[in-house]
């Protein structure tokens, strides 16, 4: 393995770790409908989760607060912090456990646990990933904490793919968040989802173009001269 392939991997590290916090924040604000709006009579849908309802509470500040842990741990991973890998897998188990009681508790009470599972099956995968980094023969080439040239393309990448998952919430979320007149209920959280995705794609874009010129700024330099 050469250290290219390690760049490669170390990115696509931080871009899955940046999915999984933003997927596991999302989980634990969407379950607010359910923790705190639910009747009984929306027996339909998840009416059947009416008696636990401070079990769902729980989900909700839990489960965000380990979303905000992740992003904090991406931020260290962009960052190249010293304690950034192990942060980041603390993160992981810790998004693993919850996101685990979180799908057997809804595949029970209600027999479907759409999208809890996709949240535990990702953080399931990232952590796989992570831990897949430390193996003998790959380890070596990685590099979680010294500098290097390109540092913005991770973060920046990271920010833009991160805000277009948060921006089509609704269609990949929104069949399992249905009433029987057909509204999708994602949709009552579009306006800050936008919000905030715009921030990322925006953000991230910004920082793709900021590496870009800064790479070819010797290039344009000379260009400049020779006009």
């Amino acid at each position: 393995m050469n250290k290219e392939l390690g760049k490669t991997l170390r990115l696509v590290a931080i871009i899955l770790m940046g999915l999984t916090a933003a997927f596991t924040l999302l989980s634990g604000v969407g379950t607010s409908c359910v923790a705190f709006f639910i009747k009984r009579e929306y027996k339909f849908a998840f009416g059947a989760l009416y008696d636990y309802r401070w079990l769902y509470q729980t989900f909700v500040f839990v489960t965000a607060f380990i979303g905000l842990v992740g992003i904090w741990a991406t931020n260290q991973l962009v960052r190249r912090k010293r304690t950034a890998y192990r942060d980041a897998v603390i993160s992981l188990l810790l998004g693993v456990t919850i996101s685990g009681i979180h799908y057997y508790a809804s595949q029970t009470l209600r027999g479907e646990a759409a999208p809890t599972n996709i949240v535990f099956f990702t953080n399931v995968f990232t952590l796989l990933f992570f831990l897949l980094l430390k193996l003998p023969g790959i380890h070596d080439y990685i590099n979680f904490t010294e500098p290097e040239d390109g540092a913005d393309i991770a973060g920046g990448l990271t920010a833009f793919i991160t805000g277009l998952f948060v921006i089509t919430t609704a269609l990949w979320i929104g069949p399992s968040h249905m009433s029987q007149g057909g509204e999708n209920w994602v949709l009552v959280l579009q306006l800050p989802l936008s919000a905030v995705s715009l921030v990322l794609i925006i953000g991230g874009l910004r920082n793709l173009i900021k590496e870009y010129l800064r790479q070819n700024a010797p290039e344009v330099s000379a260009l400049n001269k020779e006009a």
